[in-house]
């Protein structure tokens, strides 16, 4: 069975004016006009009350703690100090007490005193150990600056001098004698000589020691035997001094 659509017959069928064509009557409701336009609604949270209500909420809060804080702080009351006047002392307890004070500050002032003497000790050592290196330096610089200047046979004459003088002592006169005698010229043994020129009272008393080791003097004879070595009277006399007689 086919089924047909009659314009005709069918219930809800309309003419072209708009009434039904089977003569029933117009079921269908009339035609809506325009919907009215309605502003959509803001969420809570972008509205402007909303955060006037938290910007309240947050300074109440904060102005809480700020109060909590505030009476967990001590607080300080002004308290007036106690001065205790000192019982005023006796005559005789002054007279202590100020007999102390005098020797506080004596002891004070001993130490004061020990200490600057120790400083001006510690400071003069000092300065004499610094002078001494000066001097060292300026003597080996002086003698590297003469050796660079001496000849050949006057170093060699040097070195045999102070060889010599290692193991025996000399007068002045005797050790040229001794070095002309080993083959050097009268002149390189003379410049080795006053080169070296070791302490002459010193040679003089281990020369009267030396004498005393083998044989016996007088101190007259021990004079003269160092002035017959060389040494002039004065270092005979100070060699003699010096072993005891």
């Amino acid at each position: 069975m086919t089924n047909q659509f009659d314009p005709r017959t069918h219930p809800y069928a309309q003419s072209p004016t708009g009434q039904p064509t089977n003569g029933a009557p117009n079921s269908l409701p009339p035609p809506l006009g325009p919907l009215p336009t309605e502003k959509p609604k803001r969420p809570w949270y972008k509205k402007w009350w909303t955060w006037t209500i938290v910007a309240i909420l947050v300074v109440g809060v904060w102005g809480l703690n700020q109060g909590e804080k505030d009476s967990s702080r001590p607080e300080f009351t002004a308290v007036e100090a106690v001065v205790e006047e000192e019982p005023e002392l006796t005559a005789e307890e002054l007279a202590e007490q100020q007999s102390r004070d005098a020797a506080e500050a004596a002891a004070q002032a001993e130490a004061d005193k020990k200490a600057e003497e120790e400083e001006a000790a510690r400071v003069a050592e000092a300065e004499a150990a610094q002078k001494a290196a000066d001097e060292a330096a300026a003597k080996a610089k002086a003698d590297a600056d003469r050796a660079a200047n001496m000849t050949l046979g006057q170093k060699n004459a040097v070195r045999q001098g102070r060889n010599y003088l290692e193991f025996i002592s000399f007068s002045r006169q005797s050790l040229i004698d001794q070095l002309v005698f080993e083959g050097f010229s009268e002149e390189d043994a003379t410049f080795a000589v006053d080169e070296i020129a070791p302490d002459w009272n010193e040679q003089a008393a281990r020369k009267a020691g030396e004498y005393l080791d083998f044989t016996a003097f007088s101190r007259q004879g021990l004079i003269d035997q160092l002035v017959y070595e060389g040494f002039t009277y004065e270092q005979a006399e100070y060699g003699v001094t010096a072993v005891g007689y």
